[in-house]
């Protein structure tokens, strides 16, 4: 599946197996997209939308969105980074000094990461067996420091 946003506030999917359009999904607001992130069962999308003032988190097999995240204000901005953990369980978002960790599915913020270096670009979540689960890996393009955050070895 490959997935875009449009100037109109639509937000196309196009299958490339078949060969043809899948389906055009209308955003709310119409707004424009920043970002598009897919977790790894292939049927949530997180959609980052222009400004950062939004997530929308898409069921492609339901064709519609689940959940909106930061539509107030007080909450602050994604600063164009996002990431799902392996399991889809859980999903992270840099947000002006902190990174919000959210479960998935209930939405309820798991973990506020605070006093992180303001405009974090990059999050990715790394599987180690050995620490027993998931460690998130987040870096500051502007410090240029890569932090680590899970369970201590």
């Amino acid at each position: 599946i490959y997935a875009a946003g449009t100037q109109e506030g639509k937000f196309v999917l196009w299958d490339f197996k078949e060969q043809q359009l899948a389906a055009t999904l209308d955003i709310p607001n119409k707004d424009t997209l920043s970002a598009i992130v897919f977790s790894n069962n292939g049927y949530h999308v997180a959609t980052v939308v222009s400004g950062g003032e939004r997530i929308h988190f898409w069921d492609l097999k339901k064709r519609a969105v689940l959940q909106t995240l930061l539509d107030n204000k007080d909450e602050g901005s994604v600063d164009a980074t996002i990431a799902f953990d392996e399991s889809g369980k859980y999903m992270a978002y840099g947000s002006g000094d902190k990174i919000v960790i959210t479960t998935v599915k209930e939405w309820g913020k798991t973990a506020v990461l605070k006093d992180v270096n303001k405009g974090t670009k990059f999050l990715a979540w790394s599987n180690s067996s050995s620490s027993g689960g998931n460690t998130l890996v987040a870096c500051n393009s502007v410090q240029r420091a890569v932090r680590f955050f899970g369970k201590k070895e």
